[in-house]
C-alpha cells in the first residue's frame, strides 16, 4: 500500500486547490487509508495480551507499562500514518500555485469592481447586480485555497488509529479496578 501511494503521488495528478475537501480532491485516500486500522487493532491485541500476561503472571502493574503503551501507540501512528505524507509535496505545490492564481484573479477582479462601482459609478442600480455575488464567490474560492491542508493526515485518522490500538488494551484496566468498583466510579462520574 505504501508503495502504491508513493507511485500514485509520483503521477501527474490534477490537484484542484479549490476542491471543497480542502485536500485538493485527495481526501478520499485518507478515508480509505483508515481501513488499515484493523491492522492497528491486531497489533493492539498482541500488545494487550503480552502486557496482560505479565500483569497476571509476573505480578507487574498496568501503570508500570505506561511508557510501553505510549511507545506502542507512537509506533503504530508513525507506521500507519507516514505513507500519507507521500502527497504532501504535491499538495503544497498546488496550494502555492492556487494562492498565486486566485490571488491574481482576485486582484484583477477587485480592481475592475472598484473602478466600476466606486470610481466611475454610473446610474446602474447596485441591487440585483451579479457583480457583488461574483465578488463574494471569488472571496470564498480564495478562502478555500488558503485553508487547503498540505497533509492528508488529519485528526480523524489519528483518532481512528489510536482507538484501534488502545481499545484492545482496555480490559487491562480491570487489573487495577475490579469490575464493580469500575462501574460505581463510572456511575458517580456520570451523575
Amino acid at each position: 500500500w505504501s508503495l502504491l501511494l508513493l507511485r500514485t503521488a509520483s503521477l501527474n495528478l490534477k490537484i484542484t486547490a479549490v476542491h471543497p475537501d480542502h485536500h485538493g480532491g485527495l481526501a478520499f485516500i485518507a478515508v480509505g487509508h483508515t481501513r488499515f486500522s484493523v491492522l492497528a487493532f491486531a497489533l493492539g491485541i498482541q500488545a494487550g495480551a503480552t502486557l496482560g500476561e505479565q500483569i497476571l503472571f509476573d505480578g507487574k502493574t498496568l501503570m508500570s507499562f505506561k511508557f510501553e503503551i505510549m511507545g506502542a501507540l507512537a509506533i503504530v501512528l508513525i507506521l500507519f500514518l507516514t505513507p500519507l505524507l507521500a502527497f504532501t509535496n504535491k499538495l503544497l505545490n498546488a496550494k502555492r500555485i492556487g494562492l498565486f492564481e486566485y490571488g491574481s484573479l482576485a486582484d484583477e477582479y477587485t480592481s475592475k469592481f472598484h473602478t466600476k462601482w466606486i470610481t466611475h459609478r454610473g446610474d446602474e442600480p447596485l441591487l440585483g447586480t451579479a457583480d457583488v455575488q461574483s465578488l463574494a464567490d471569488l472571496s470564498n474560492s480564495y478562502t478555500i485555497v488558503q485553508e487547503m491542508r498540505p497533509c492528508l493526515i488529519n485528526k480523524s485518522s489519528i483518532i481512528t488509529f489510536a482507538l484501534a490500538t488502545l481499545l484492545p488494551m482496555t480490559p487491562l484496566v480491570l487489573t487495577v479496578y475490579p469490575f464493580d468498583q469500575l462501574i460505581s466510579r463510572l456511575l458517580k462520574a456520570i451523575m
